[in-house]
């Protein structure tokens, strides 16, 4: 297994103090600390070709940092919300995720955040400050950072958009429901030809519902 594997060499070189495992899908970096795993920096290529032993990174509590390039759909929605739970030391999360999952994953890591703080309440640990980075796959065109503050489940939320030349139709959509429920992160808006009436009407409605 890839973390017993690390596990026993942390053991047995105990002056080690960093540890890189690369597979063709994903790079962790891990630190040590007389003998043991610390904490573990990972980058994964396609989620949902992971084997079982690299999933088991996400498990265990050692994550801090976790750059996902591509994810499945389903993935999104069955098993992203349960790595943030399982690693309470969680600092950085990275994720492109496909078109029509942007405003999912948002709603999904404040439900998880504001269940870890309540989880936090009946342990020792204590909730660092906490960012995520959401954009589409393939694309980082429209980018959300969410930041966490220390012990707060209200995220700070700064989006920004690049309009591609040419979108499909999932793209448009999500960038309607995006702009209809987070025009009041938006920070950052670059338009072309396609960003028509319907487009402008939409984010000024948005913007006077919201007393902006």
């Amino acid at each position: 297994m890839a973390l017993d594997f690390l596990a026993g060499l942390a053991s047995s070189l105990p002056k080690l103090e960093k540890l890189s495992l690369k597979t063709t899908r994903s790079t962790a970096l891990a630190n040590l600390s007389q003998g043991e795993v610390e904490n573990v920096s990972m980058t994964v290529t396609s989620f949902d070709d992971l084997s079982p032993d690299e999933h088991e990174f996400f498990q265990k509590g050692h994550l801090i940092r976790l750059e996902i390039e591509r994810i499945a759909a389903e993935s999104v929605e069955s098993r992203l919300p349960d790595i943030p739970r399982n690693n309470p030391r969680l600092s950085e999360l990275d994720v492109s995720v496909p078109p029509r999952c942007i405003t999912t994953v948002i709603d999904q890591i404040k439900t998880m955040e504001r269940f870890c703080l309540q989880e936090q309440e009946h342990s020792s640990l204590e909730k660092s400050t906490f960012g995520v980075s959401i954009s589409w796959k393939d694309f980082r065109n429209i980018c959300i950072t969410m930041k966490f503050p220390e012990n707060s489940a209200t995220p700070n939320i700064l989006t920004s958009i690049r309009m591609l030349k040419s979108m499909t139709s999932e793209m448009t959509e999500d960038l309607r429901e995006l702009i209809r429920d987070y025009e009041w992160s938006i920070h950052s808006l670059e338009t072309n030809e396609l960003f028509n009436d319907e487009f402008a009407i939409l984010l000024d409605n948005a913007t006077q519902e919201r007393g902006s």
